[in-house]
């Protein structure tokens, strides 16, 4: 889930437990598994690492590789 780069704080954090508690819950987290996908509960700063990891990572091999967005 995503929230636009200049949510406030507060806000971010409350959506972030929500989710956090929404994915704990068993059929949730069962219907996710058959689209494939690995539910985690993260805090807030944790996921902030993540996706700038992620950013950097991506960020590297694309730049590397030449695409492009036109």
């Amino acid at each position: 889930m995503f929230a636009p780069a200049k949510v406030d704080r507060e806000i971010a954090a409350r959506l972030n437990a929500a989710i956090n508690e929404i994915v704990r819950e068993p059929a949730t987290e069962a219907r996710l598994r058959t689209f494939s996908m690995q539910p985690h509960q993260r805090s807030l700063a944790d996921t902030e690492r993540y996706f700038e990891s992620e950013m950097a990572k991506w960020g590297t091999m694309v730049r590397a590789v030449g695409l492009s967005v036109e």
